[in-house]
Parts: structure tokens; C-alpha cells; sequence
């Protein structure tokens, strides 16, 4: 399975994302579009502390160990009395922008852990595109994006990614249903979105 986080507040910055999964300091985020998400400012919430999750252990990105209490103090933010989280909410025909990150499931699980007001939940490829693409498509009104249209990405998960996203939104417009969702079962994008 191919994991991608989407980043669309704090995720943004490299150096964020390399507080919470050291193995990503010097990996590709690349622009997007997702389509049906919305950013907002969410709410002002009283945190509690992070619990200890589990972790699943890779070395995609690093041989060192993973150990779950390094990452809590991290993000355990006792101290705070009170914050005004940056958020999304899934509305139709709404846009965001952000980065895709691609993830091994260690870093996944950092980001669960960082994330822990937030729930993460699944994006459908079909509203993934390109920062450059045209994400104000209907579903119906595609054609396959050019493979050169996607020259500038630097990340090859990404650009991977991309193209199924592509292709998925080609096969659903015709009436293929069955070969789009073969196209995307091996991937997954995941936002995380606050908790209510």
C-alpha cells in the first residue's frame, strides 16, 4: 500500500514535518489540489494529552527504531491552555491547496500520534490533481491528463499518484467504474480533519 498525507497547515512547512518524522527532512512535498475540502479555522480547543498509539515499524525511510514516547513528548502540549487549530471540513465543489507527502507506515503512524485531535480520513484519488491541473472539472468532463503536464514533479510516489488520479477520473467519466476502482486500491490519501 502507497500512504500520502495531505498537508494543508502546518504539514506545509518542511520543517514541521521533520519535527514529527525526522526520516521526511529532506522529502519532496508536492503542490496540490483537493477537491471537496475546504480549509477553515476550526475551534478553540482544550488539549489533552496525546495517548500512546501503535506503531508499525518500516525501514522505507530509516533504519532506526521507532520508538511511540519520543513522538508523545513531541506532541504533548499540557502546557496549552487553549488553541485555535487550522482545520478542513469536506464540503462539494470547495478547493484547497496543500502538499502531498509521501509516507512509509512509520511515518504514518508519527503523523496519527502529532494529529491526535484529528481524525484521518480517506480522500478519493478522483479530487487529487495537480497543482497546475484544472481541478474546476466536472466528473463526466475529463480527458487523461498528458504525461508531460506532470514534468515539473519532483516526487516520483507523487507523479506516480497523480497519474492514477488521472486515469481514475478518465475511467469513472466514461463509465468504468469497476477499472477506476481497481486504479486506486493500492493507494491511499489521507487528510486529517478535526474531530467534533
Amino acid at each position: 500500500m502507497k500512504n500520502f498525507v495531505f498537508g494543508y497547515g502546518s504539514l506545509i512547512c518542511s520543517q514541521s514535518r521533520a519535527i514529527t518524522a525526522p526520516t521526511l527532512k529532506d522529502a519532496v512535498a508536492e503542490p496540490v489540489v483537493i477537491r471537496n475540502i475546504e480549509r477553515t479555522w476550526s475551534a478553540r480547543v482544550v488539549w489533552e494529552p496525546a495517548p500512546e498509539l501503535p506503531v508499525a515499524k518500516s525501514s522505507a525511510h530509516s533504519s532506526k527504531d521507532f520508538d511511540a514516547s519520543d513522538a508523545v513528548q513531541v506532541v504533548n502540549r499540557d502546557h496549552i491552555e487553549g488553541w485555535t487549530p487550522m482545520g478542513v471540513r469536506f464540503r462539494k465543489g470547495a478547493k484547497c491547496n496543500g502538499v502531498l507527502i509521501h509516507v512509509d507506515d512509520e511515518e504514518l503512524a508519527r503523523f496519527d500520534i502529532r494529529e491526535a485531535g484529528y481524525g484521518r480520513h480517506k480522500i478519493d484519488l478522483v479530487d487529487v490533481f495537480h497543482h497546475l491541473e484544472n481541478s474546476d472539472q466536472e466528473d463526466g468532463q475529463v480527458s487523461p491528463q498528458p504525461i508531460s503536464a506532470l514534468d515539473g514533479v519532483q516526487c516520483n510516489e507523487c507523479r506516480f499518484l497523480l497519474e492514477k488520479a488521472s486515469e481514475k477520473r478518465f475511467k469513472k467519466a466514461v463509465g468504468d467504474n469497476v477499472d477506476a476502482d481497481v486504479i486506486s486500491s493500492n493507494i491511499s490519501v489521507w487528510v486529517y480533519v478535526q474531530s467534533v
